[in-house]
């Protein structure tokens, strides 16, 4: 993935993977914008519905340069299928539940239990979702599958600032 040949990229992966420091790093590097989805979804009131969110989706992928950070599997395949890249940080359990715990302490004002029981779900039903939606011999995009915070670290060394 290089600059000026890469102009969208979704990053996913559970709560607490690093998905919107990773999404900070590209685009700084990239001189792309970079969206979280968290900030279009839960920073409304009311939440949307269904087809409200999906519309709302739709209109944050129409344009041609992007980094979107965020899981939202409902409206995944869209943004895969619109991403140049995608970087799934499908990072142990342990990780991200110790990342989640440690953000709770330092303020964050998420429900801390229901992160938990996010991260512990991803395991069964998200991995497997992203890995089915990502399997899609239709996509085109190439597809950065990391494990490990080490390869994380790796990745993002291809970009440093």
């Amino acid at each position: 993935m290089h600059a000026g040949k890469v102009n969208r990229v979704a990053i996913v992966g559970p709560v607490a993977s690093g998905k919107t420091t990773v999404a900070a790093r590209l685009g700084s590097r990239l001189g792309l914008p970079v969206l979280d989805l968290d900030e279009f979804y839960w920073r409304q009131s009311p939440l949307p519905t269904d087809e409200e969110w999906a519309a709302r989706h739709r209109e944050l992928i129409r344009p041609d340069q992007w980094i979107i950070s965020g899981d939202y599997r409902a409206v995944a395949d869209a943004r895969f299928s619109a991403a140049d890249a995608v970087v799934w940080l499908d990072l142990p359990r342990s990780t991200c539940l110790y990342r989640a715990t440690l953000r709770k302490l330092t303020g964050d004002p998420s429900p801390l239990i229901d992160c938990w029981r996010w991260i512990w779900r991803y395991k069964n039903n998200g991995r497997h979702d992203t890995a089915t939606s990502l399997a899609n011999p239709h996509l085109t995009c190439t597809i950065f599958r990391l494990r490990s915070p080490g390869d994380v670290t790796s990745f993002l060394t291809e970009f440093a600032d």
